[in-house]
């Protein structure tokens, strides 16, 4: 049997007072006692009671939601995404609804759609689109909507994009190896069509070029329709095989299933391969051996997000200039 959901008129009968008191102390919109503050919070603790924010911004056209909207919560670069910005948006009475699309155009669509329905204060995505047309929904719809890279399209209708310097990403990671005397480098790309990764894979490429030592052959293709770990087996058992001296990911996550994979075949890192990976995500720190990894600026991406979303005069919002991201050496290279 499906429990009955607690209601602000079941807390204000057992506080003993109106639904009104009832919504002024949780909005701290009015001079209540102490008296019955205290009585109205014991009464919401006790039945477990939990704002309906949703109902209250279709009931008085005012919200204080805003959606996010994110491709997939495996990769912990999201997920710490997730967690500054709910951190900052409670700070102002701000709650959040996430939505996970899985790369899925038509999940975009309908996530989008609900958003609207529930008359969000405004949207955050994390992400590009897998369909260029569902920005077009969200620019028409005439709510706040931000972007973190978002890609092209995005861009060219007015959507304010926040990036991070992606191609001095890709160059960073390729310098530091070069700089080790490291020629042949294997770099993992992936097959899903996204802005950010083909800059990286440009700054990549530009990085070798420099170096005359750019070949198209060694770069591999993550397949983003097939289990990530299924591929790094496949991956990784071509590399044990080759003369490769160092290996460039897109993610830590790839980097971690890579090295997993060479372990298992007998090789050694960073002694047989040095390793990149890409985000930062905490495991990195941990994981054995450690992972060199691009890092992104989390807080200072958040940051530049709400900046953008809720601007004051006092801030200048050049949202425009891409962040930088750094590098972070630790064992695997």
């Amino acid at each position: 049997m499906t429990k009955k959901r607690t209601t602000m008129k079941d807390v204000a009968k057992l506080a003993g007072v109106t639904q009104a008191t009832v919504s002024y102390v949780i909005n701290n919109s009015a001079n209540i006692s102490d008296e019955v503050k205290q009585r109205v919070n014991e009464a919401i603790q006790k039945l477990n009671y939990t704002p309906n924010y949703a109902a209250r911004a279709l009931k008085t056209n005012s919200s204080t939601i805003v959606g996010i909207i994110l491709p997939d919560i495996v990769n912990q670069y999201y997920s710490g995404i997730i967690e500054y910005l709910e951190n900052l948006l409670i700070q102002s009475d701000y709650h959040t609804m996430v939505y996970i699309t899985s790369y899925n155009a038509k999940y975009e669509s309908d996530i989008i759609q609900r958003l609207l329905a529930n008359n969000v204060h405004s949207i955050i995505v994390l992400y590009q689109f897998t369909d260029p047309a569902n920005w077009d929904i969200l620019k028409n719809s005439g709510k706040p909507v931000i972007a973190l890279e978002g890609g092209s399209h995005c861009t060219q209708i007015g959507i304010p994009n926040i990036q991070t310097d992606n191609f001095a990403g890709g160059h960073l990671a390729t310098k530091y190896l070069l700089n080790q005397q490291l020629k042949k480098i294997a770099y993992i790309n992936q097959t899903v069509v996204v802005d950010a990764l083909q800059e990286r894979y440009r700054g990549h490429t530009e990085a070798m070029k420099e170096a005359d030592c750019f070949d198209p052959a060694n770069t591999l293709y993550l397949d983003n329709e097939k289990d990530y770990y299924q591929e790094c087996c496949r991956i990784g058992a071509e590399i044990a095989k080759s003369d490769y001296e160092a290996i460039i990911t897109t993610s830590d996550l790839i980097a971690m299933g890579l090295i997993r994979v060479l372990k298992s075949l007998g090789k050694r890192v960073p002694e047989d391969f040095r390793v990149i990976g890409y985000d930062n995500i905490p495991p990195s720190q941990i994981f054995i051996p450690a992972i060199t990894t691009i890092a992104q600026p989390l807080e200072e991406i958040c940051s530049r997000i709400l900046d953008v979303l809720f601007p004051t005069e006092d801030k200048d919002l050049s949202e425009s200039e891409p962040l930088t991201p750094s590098l972070l050496a630790r064992e695997s290279a």
